[in-house]
């Protein structure tokens, strides 16, 4: 697949990061609607007390960026609301999930 969405963990002084990343090949209407798709539900369904963080958003030029990570430092705490939420986010933009943690 050309588009991924995963759950997985970082480097170990990091913590869990949930990842939408679109290949740099595609076309930018191949992605984009389903990149904010991805943000907006992050947004809206994923309880701040699992201590998420959004990392990046666009590019130095102002337009989309094709990878979005969100790392969770309350993981530990929360592991199975953060699985929880990450499979219905996935659920409603039609992507599969690769969970590794």
């Amino acid at each position: 697949m050309t588009i991924s969405l995963s759950l997985n963990k970082r480097d170990p002084s990091k913590g869990v990061k949930l990842e939408f990343w679109a290949k740099d090949e595609l076309p930018e209407s191949a992605w984009v609607e389903l990149s904010k798709q991805f943000v907006e539900h992050v947004y809206a369904l994923m309880p701040r007390e699992t201590g998420w963080f959004h990392q990046s958003g666009t590019n130095p030029d102002n337009r989309p960026s094709n990878y979005h990570m969100f790392e969770f430092w309350q993981f530990d705490k929360n592991p199975d609301l953060v699985r929880s939420k990450s499979k219905e986010i996935a659920a409603l933009i039609g992507l599969p999930l690769e969970i590794a943690v």
